[in-house]
């Protein structure tokens, strides 16, 4: 369902869905450094100004408020890590389901001909889709590379079948 020659399909993205849990154990699995240097209350709160998730110490990791602001900031750490992995900016979306609260798509079917321009600067497609493939397959996680109806573009009401 290209969207094209004036028509208006539902918007769909291409990538891979995940709870928001899942960023809290990616971050931790890939051990993302965030750096607090001039952030006096996270530094206090940590204490020390190089925050590495994959090494948080029991004292860190009984810390509730710690805890809670690091979960916050992983959404935006995994983004960056994905992003510096792969040459591209993955698009942020929220899947039509109740399973999945995200997910990091390649492309959607109304800009899948500019985006693979993009990628084709960094190695091309499939060079991307392994690169995220393999940092996002880890433990238990096998996220799979599906389309998705995007929530943010679908119009419902009483007279839309389901």
């Amino acid at each position: 369902m290209a969207a094209c020659n004036g028509g208006n399909p539902p918007r769909l993205a291409y990538g891979w869905a995940h709870t928001l849990d899942y960023l809290w154990e990616y971050a931790i699995f890939h051990n993302i450094e965030l750096d607090v240097t001039g952030d006096d209350w996270l530094a206090g709160l940590a204490g020390t100004t190089l925050i590495k998730y994959g090494e948080l110490t029991e004292e860190q990791k009984t810390n509730e408020e710690l805890i809670s602001t690091l979960k916050g900031l992983a959404r935006l750490l995994v983004d960056q890590d994905l992003e510096e992995k792969t040459g591209v900016k993955l698009e942020r979306i929220i899947p039509y389901t109740y399973e999945w609260k995200s997910m990091f798509a390649l492309y959607s079917n109304y800009n899948v001909g500019e985006r693979t321009d993009e990628m084709g600067e960094v190695g091309g497609v499939y060079h991307v889709i392994d690169i995220v493939q393999e940092a996002m397959t880890f433990g238990d996680h096998k996220p799979e590379l599906l389309w998705w109806y995007d929530w943010a573009h679908l119009t419902v009401n009483l007279k839309t079948p389901l």
